[in-house]
């Protein structure tokens, strides 16, 4: 069973500060929103996003920590990729087919975020790494059933004209899909930590211009050598990454 790239999100020192950017760079965000789980319980998360034609992308502050949100454990690493969340229809033959194939998951939850339009509720499971890990852990991967998608996805267009997330570069691959039958073995290649963001844009000049008045520049490809590139950004002051722009 494959699953799609849904969206992925990036834990930030400060929300405002990375907003302000990101809205000068011609980016269209939501209000900031608190994240709660399914019965209301505070998780400490406040989050905006910035919704493309075939998804978004969150940005995510922790403002309080010890109320159990996934993300803690990334906190010490900030700014850092966080999140990649793989889209389904169904959250729950989702897992199971996941764990057929010998991954551990946990069980599907349901939070729900507040929105000008109403509470978007949003059932997801988390793919749980492999225990014998060194060094820095990799974002939360998890895979999402949304069940009020037209309220996270009002806007299809950012002014700056970037359209998609396609994908992400870890230091050994490219994904941009993700086969829950795949070898638990090979998981933690796809779960690493990623160090480039791969995006799409309509005018890939003009995005390439909004970015670089924010401080976000091209990388010379000497100092980063990644093969089949398009033009290359440095973000990783900001969001952690770096920003890898197609048309």
């Amino acid at each position: 069973m494959e699953v799609a790239l849904d969206h992925i999100g990036h834990l930030v020192d400060s929300l405002d500060d990375v907003a302000t950017k990101l809205l000068t760079a011609g980016f269209q965000l939501t209000p900031p929103v608190q994240l709660a789980r399914g019965g209301g319980e505070r998780t400490g998360g406040v989050q905006q996003t910035f919704v493309t034609a075939s998804g978004y992308v969150e940005v995510q502050e922790l403002v309080e920590v010890g109320l159990g949100h996934p993300l803690e454990h990334l906190w010490q690493y900030r700014p850092v990729t966080a999140v990649v969340a793989w889209s389904t229809d169904d959250v729950v033959q989702a897992v199971t087919a996941a764990r057929r194939a010998g991954h551990r998951t946990s069980d599907p939850v349901t939070w729900g975020r507040t929105t000008p339009n109403g509470e978007a509720r949003f059932s997801f499971a988390s793919l749980l790494p492999p225990t014998d890990l060194t060094g820095p852990p990799g974002p939360l991967h998890v895979i999402v059933q949304h069940h009020d998608r037209d309220l996270v996805t009002a806007s299809d267009q950012q002014p700056n004209s970037m359209s998609a997330i396609v994908g992400y570069r870890t230091a050994t691959c490219v994904v941009t899909a993700l086969d829950l039958s795949i070898d638990p073995r090979a998981l933690a290649e796809i779960t690493a930590p990623v160090e480039t963001v791969i995006v799409r844009a309509d005018d890939a000049g003009r995005l390439v211009s909004a970015l670089s008045s924010i401080g976000i520049e091209p990388v010379d490809v000497s100092i980063s050598p990644l093969p089949d590139a398009g033009t290359t950004l440095d973000a990783r002051d900001l969001l952690g990454v770096l920003i890898e722009v197609s048309a």
